[in-house]
């Protein structure tokens, strides 16, 4: 696994407490600083609760990178003072070679222990890792809805359900449209939760173009909402926070066309499509004609750009002409319609707001794994 992300979090003792102050803030995935010494060894850490004693220990809801966070933080006046005059040196933390699970809520459970993140060490006392509450209580978490971006969460976790029960021990999930990369960070943690509960792995893949929108001057790539150069990655800082997921860096409708032959990826369950025009989505969706041998027969998906889009443009364009592509690989339901249970035994939310209509499914009648005995077939508590 990488390790190198670890440093992002790590601020040597002699660093302002100013600078602390400024990444907490920045922080996507977990909101510590480890405090180390000139030898790499961690010395303490300081948290949001740091800044604003008002909100220690504040668990009431995910902010929209992942953790609990405490906003905003308030900022004293430490003009002078360095974090390792003000941390917490009497810090809890996990060793590299204990259970993560086990010690991690021991720790947590601990009514006096208000920290939402705690440093894993290695035999010498330098950060490997970073362990969250919501890891230890992933389950938990997972059946209350309390984790950041449940589009994701959920997809993944159904998908491995569906390989478990149709026999697939390895699968892929992809994100189409990375940007900045939060959600492909936060689909990568997820799978690996998701492994350990199911027992299914999950290879994750992420497509960009990285240098951000393309250029375009078709009406149904909605020039409206849309430009050039729209969600630029930074390439090097989202490399060091992936712990399994692949780039696949490119123009999509090249990308997407030799993608099977250069990754042959496990058969693939879960699709997050937000690449914003027609054009993308298109290429994106040309992929679900391959041969069943790369999919699983239902493919949970989510569409982020719906409540942009109109029968005539964007996602709802791309849909539509897909599913005159084909007889046998449909995405359903194509149009807005919720609040009841399709074919697949999918329990669509009961509201018409565009959230309820972005969870889709690709589904493959043709499937060999599809048509296999009632007993054996009955997804219909697979609910979303």
């Amino acid at each position: 696994m990488n390790n190198e992300w670890v440093k992002d979090y790590c601020l040597d003792e002699d660093e302002s407490v100013h600078k602390a102050f400024y990444y907490l803030n920045k922080f996507r995935n977990h909101k510590i600083i480890i405090v180390t010494d000139t030898g790499g060894k961690a010395v303490g850490i300081l948290t949001p609760g740091d800044f604003n004693e008002e909100h220690v220990g504040d668990i009431g809801g995910m902010s929209r990178y992942g953790v609990y966070a405490p906003e905003p933080l308030s900022h004293r006046c430490y003009d002078g003072v360095t974090v390792g005059e003000v941390c917490n040196r009497s810090f809890k933390f996990i060793r590299e070679n204990e259970d993560k699970y086990s010690a991690g809520r021991n720790i947590f459970a601990d009514a006096g222990i208000k920290i939402l993140d705690i440093p894993v060490l290695d035999t010498n006392g330098a950060p490997v890792d970073i362990f969250a509450r919501w890891q230890a209580f992933y389950r938990e978490y997972l059946a209350t809805r309390r984790l950041s971006r449940m589009s994701y969460v959920e997809p993944i976790y159904q998908a491995a359900l569906l390989a478990r029960k149709k026999g697939y021990d390895t699968i892929s999930v992809i994100e189409f449209g990375v940007a900045g990369g939060t959600g492909l960070v936060l689909a990568d943690l997820y799978a690996r939760e998701t492994e350990r509960l199911t027992g299914v792995r999950i290879q994750v893949y992420g497509f960009d173009l990285g240098s951000g929108l393309p250029a375009t001057d078709k009406a149904e790539d909605l020039l409206i909402a849309y430009k050039q150069g729209d969600y630029v990655m930074d390439e090097s800082a989202l490399r060091r926070q992936l712990r399994g997921a692949k780039l696949v860096l490119g123009d999509i409708r090249e990308t997407a066309k030799d993608f099977f032959a250069k990754y042959a990826p496990a058969p693939i369950g879960a699709m997050f499509i937000d690449v914003d025009l027609y054009e993308s989505t298109a290429a994106v969706l040309d992929m679900l004609l391959e041969p069943d041998d790369w999919y699983l027969p239902i493919v949970y998906m989510w569409f982020d750009d719906l409540a942009v889009g109109s029968d005539f443009s964007g996602e709802w364009l791309a849909i539509k002409e897909f599913n005159a592509k084909s007889l046998n690989s449909k995405i359903t339901p194509e149009d807005m319609f919720s609040g009841r249970s399709d074919d697949c035994g999918f329990l669509m939310a009961g509201d018409l707001s565009v959230g309820a209509t972005q969870q889709k499914r690709n589904v493959r009648y043709s499937h060999p794994k599809w048509a296999t005995a009632k007993a054996g077939n009955s997804i219909c508590e697979l609910r979303i």
